[in-house]
């Protein structure tokens, strides 16, 4: 198990903010990486994958101050914010592909 997510994580629901900057630091570089490979050059064009890792991290933070989110095994915290960027990811695309904005048209 990854002891060093769950402490971290385990920290942050009580309020340590050093926590926050610990998790950010720890996954940012490559979940940018991630963002990068999984957005196209077009939708590159309109999106920097740092701000979908920043709106992972919103989204993140919030729901795991609620308790929202259990790590339990080694690699379970990667997993989840993968998971996130890809949605992300995906939902900037729908959005960017709607009629007016389609990305297509330029």
């Amino acid at each position: 198990m990854d002891e060093q997510s769950v402490q971290l994580l385990e920290r942050y629901r009580e309020g340590d903010s050093q926590a926050a900057t610990e998790l950010f630091s720890r996954y940012m570089q490559r979940l940018i990486a991630l963002a990068a490979r999984h957005t196209s050059e077009k939708l590159q064009r309109r999106i920097d994958p740092e701000d979908v890792v920043q709106s992972v991290y919103r989204s993140f933070f919030r729901n795991a101050r609620d308790g929202r989110y259990e790590i339990n095994k080694s690699g379970d915290l990667w997993r989840l914010l993968s998971a996130i960027t890809i949605n992300k990811i995906h939902g900037q695309a729908k959005h960017h592909s709607q009629q007016k904005r389609a990305l297509d048209k330029e």
